[in-house]
């Protein structure tokens, strides 16, 4: 019971903690200094990164028509929704899962992709973050040489050892039931260059228009500048990852951001307030999203090939 209650327990404090230090009318005030055409222009830059999320997805299973991407699109806003509400990152589990349902996919090589994708995903934030760090200490050009460098890694790296391993696999371990379950997960992951470059150029693109909505909105609350700003919303990201958070990842969300600006002078009542803001856009676009996929999900289950 305690078990079940807890993250609810922690989503109370953080309501509570809100109004009694920065008070929700002072927090929601923010939003006066966001006109209406700067707000559609963020609700449609994070329509478009979803749609980015969805051609990964699309492009990884080489997948063809456009009713199938329609479908890892529904994917793509479900699996975000469950992702933003589900405690403890139980809402991953949701994405071979959706994928079974959808398009009949194997869920050992769904959870292969889900892996892969998420390694890219925590790939590029590392390389951003270590660019940001050289900038900080003065060392620009420094720092984007060994971002590039850092970013470029698995398109060098990743096709020949996962080739390497998936040989060594097959010719000498003996075919135990954890063998081949092991054996369809490297069947999973992406071989060849090709493969792996487009992973990489829609990861590269997905992140570059959803950092830059959130720091463009977190400096229009903030008044910040934008490295600060990105380096706030880097940090809200970087806790995303963690394996354990309370619903919506609130609270966890809004620290990453404070930690990762406090370096850049941004006030802590206004780094939280702004961060707030922000998470309360991306939770709300995750549900309204979300809940269309939902309302528009159809039960008619594709099957085309894994290749």
């Amino acid at each position: 019971m305690w078990r079940r209650l807890a993250p609810w327990l922690v989503v109370a404090a953080y309501l509570s903690g809100i109004e009694y230090f920065l008070g929700w009318k002072t927090v929601f005030s923010g939003w006066m200094a966001i006109p209406p055409a700067s707000l559609a222009v963020a609700i449609v830059l994070l329509l478009v990164s979803y749609l980015l999320r969805a051609w990964r997805i699309w492009g990884y299973f080489r997948l063809a028509t456009l009713t199938e991407f329609l479908g890892t699109l529904s994917v793509t806003l479900l699996h975000n929704l469950f992702n933003h509400m589900l405690p403890a990152r139980s809402g991953e589990i949701s994405f071979p899962l959706l994928l079974k349902r959808r398009f009949q996919f194997d869920l050992v090589h769904s959870s292969a992709a889900l892996f892969w994708l998420r390694l890219l995903d925590l790939h590029f934030v590392a390389g951003l973050a270590l660019g940001l760090v050289m900038a900080r200490i003065g060392l620009p050009a420094v720092g984007i040489v060994l971002a590039s460098i850092w970013l470029l890694l698995p398109l060098v790296m990743a096709p020949p050892l996962l080739a390497r391993v998936a040989r060594r696999q097959a010719q000498g371990m003996a075919q135990g039931r954890w063998t081949r379950v092991f054996g369809r997960f490297l069947e999973g992951l992406p071989n060849s260059a090709r493969d792996t470059l487009q992973s990489l150029v829609l990861t590269w693109l997905n992140w570059v228009v959803k950092l830059g909505l959130v720091a463009w909105l977190f400096r229009s609350f903030s008044g910040a500048s934008f490295q600060a700003s990105l380096a706030g919303m880097l940090g809200g990201e970087v806790t995303s990852v963690l394996p354990f958070h309370a619903p919506g990842g609130i609270g966890t969300y809004e620290a990453g951001v404070v930690l990762a600006s406090a370096p850049y002078g941004v006030p802590l009542d206004v780094a939280t307030a702004s961060s707030v803001n922000v998470h309360l856009f991306l939770l709300g676009m995750a549900a309204v999203s979300g809940g269309v996929a939902l309302l528009f999900s159809s039960r008619h289950r594709l099957r085309p090939d894994f290749v």
